[in-house]
């Protein structure tokens, strides 16, 4: 599991060399199987991507979902409303495949309420399996005092 955990969050990475994904590594890493994700993406084939990566490595090793608890990606930028209903068709193989993952417990989705309100992005009729937080940044603290880390 340390493996396909060390792999994901490799690919994580591979994919924020592309402005992509704002990651804030840590120094301390208290727990190392407790990671989280700071989401803020443009496009929705950049989300496509990222979900793939994460998906092909998981798959890889299927042996090992479940481990550990999973990654938390936090949400809260362009990206959100390629989840809304009205955006379901076109973005329907990448919806699927975040709940396929929030369902195996490889991640834990979360958008935040307060960036989608922001960004005008109704967050009411969000597929259920992503959680909405009020705020990312005490969600974010929350978790660090749970042992979590950016990575």
């Amino acid at each position: 599991m340390v493996v396909m955990r060390a792999l994901i969050l490799f690919c994580l990475m591979v994919v924020s060399l592309t402005p992509v994904v704002a990651l804030e590594p840590e120094e301390d890493i208290t727990n190392p199987a407790l990671y989280m994700a700071d989401i803020f993406l443009e496009k929705s084939e950049e989300v496509k991507a990222l979900l793939q990566k994460v998906s092909d490595f998981a798959s890889a090793r299927p042996e090992q979902i479940g481990e550990y608890p999973p990654i938390v990606l936090m949400f809260h930028g362009p990206e959100i409303r390629y989840f809304q209903p009205t955006f379901y068709q076109q973005n329907q193989k990448m919806v699927d495949l975040a709940a396929k993952l929030d369902a195996l417990g490889v991640i834990d989705m979360r958008v935040c309420q307060r960036a989608s309100d922001i960004l005008r992005v109704d967050t009411s009729k969000m597929p259920k399996f992503i959680e909405i937080v009020p705020d990312s940044g005490p969600v974010f603290q929350d978790l660090k005092a749970q042992g979590y880390t950016y990575f």
